[in-house]
């Protein structure tokens, strides 16, 4: 399928939420570094809690995740994404 993707000029873009350090996510990103090295066009977005991402980065067989760009956000502002359907709460 990602042969079938970089002919076509197409990418794939992976989305995990709330990312745990557990056997199939380990399997999946040791596949993912394979996939990169072979140049395929895949991206990766994962999130979820900081000590989280933190254990599945320190893996000693997917340090390439320690490597990897990251956006660290800060919590959430409630009052600016309260709903206008909720004022008189």
């Amino acid at each position: 399928m990602l042969s079938h993707i970089k002919r076509l000029g197409k990418r794939l873009l992976i989305t995990i939420d709330e990312v745990i350090n557990s056997e199939n996510i380990k399997i999946f990103a040791s596949s993912f570094q394979i996939f990169l090295r072979e140049e395929y066009p895949i991206y990766l977005l994962m999130t979820g809690l900081y000590e989280n991402i933190y254990d599945l980065q320190n893996e000693k067989s997917l340090t390439f995740l320690y490597r990897a760009p990251k956006i660290i956000l800060e919590p959430l502002n409630y009052t600016a994404i309260k709903s206008p359907l909720h004022e008189n709460i």
